[in-house]
């Protein structure tokens, strides 16, 4: 009897101990299952941190690409032209105005000397300009004339600094044709209201509104016997017998109808006085100030 017993108690061992054994290789499998599995959400995570990454990057290069694209259409569509040249005057870069103002293909002019489409009554001003940009860290200006193929020549502005590198001229021209023309017109006009101020017979006065004598013609200082710094320091009440009702009468008249045309009575050096027959009338200068222009002729 006790012999089978230990038969059975031999036989029932290894049932037990492979029970075991697989019992942990169950776990043993789950601890590698659950291992893969943290390391599959790992994987996950970090592949979609990545694709969010990549998403951002995509984003900024988008927005610099737009960056860079607004940023060429101001370089190229600025009112201004703008110009790199080395250091030998040759175009380096341009934008579209600077191309423009030249009168030729950004293509064609890469590469060409600045200094060809200069005038050369200006030249000498612009290559003063260029040598002073190289030599100095400041801002330069000068106006030079340039040529244009076909065309009139034209006025500039221009201004340059050298670059950061030091190798190259960055310049802006602006084109002032216009508004040369017009302050030559201006200047003409100003010597021709010179010449006609100085030449003419009659005195001529020019008077602000708190009575101060701004300017007067060689007439006026003869018919009156006085210098110009005289003139103006007595004024209008040095000359012009204010308090002559007739006077008053004028500003009246000459306040509502915009002149006055009759007789006045009128101061000499001396103190004697004679009559005038006057013409006054009322303009704005430049800052809209109103100035009375007063044309005296002596009637004795």
């Amino acid at each position: 009897m006790q012999r089978v017993m230990k038969n059975k108690d031999t036989w029932e061992a290894p049932s037990l101990r492979e029970k075991a054994e697989q019992q942990l290789k169950m776990k043993h499998h789950e601890m590698v299952s659950a291992s893969q599995e943290v390391d599959s959400l790992k994987l996950l995570h970090e592949l979609e941190v990545h694709q969010i990454e990549l998403e951002m990057q995509n984003q900024e290069l988008r927005l610099a690409v737009d960056k860079a694209t607004t940023a060429t259409a101001l370089y190229d569509f600025a009112p201004a032209g703008y110009f790199a040249l080395d250091s030998d005057g040759n175009i380096c870069q341009l934008n579209l105005s600077g191309a423009r103002l030249l009168g030729q293909e950004r293509s064609y002019l890469e590469n060409r000397n600045f200094m060809k489409f200069v005038t050369d009554d200006t030249l000498l001003v612009f290559h003063d300009f260029f040598l002073k940009v190289f030599e100095s860290d400041s801002k330069q200006t000068c106006e030079v004339r340039l040529k244009i193929q076909g065309n009139p020549s034209i006025f500039v502005h221009i201004e340059g600094f050298i670059s950061e590198d030091e190798q190259s001229c960055l310049m802006t021209a602006v084109d002032i044709t216009v508004q040369k023309k017009v302050a030559e017109a201006l200047r003409e006009s100003e010597e021709r209201y010179s010449l006609l101020f100085e030449s003419s017979l009659d005195a001529i006065l020019l008077i602000s509104p708190d009575g101060n004598i701004l300017d007067a013609n060689t007439a006026a200082c003869h018919l009156f016997k006085r210098t110009l710094d005289e003139i103006r320091r007595v004024g209008q009440s040095g000359i012009v017998n204010t308090i002559n009702p007739r006077f008053a009468l004028a500003l009246q008249e000459r306040d509502q109808n915009g002149k006055f045309i009759g007789e006045l009575t009128f101061i000499r050096n001396d103190g004697s006085e004679f009559p005038g027959e006057v013409t006054m009338g009322v303009f704005k200068n430049k800052q809209g100030i109103n100035i009375t222009s007063m044309i005296i002729r002596s009637a004795k």
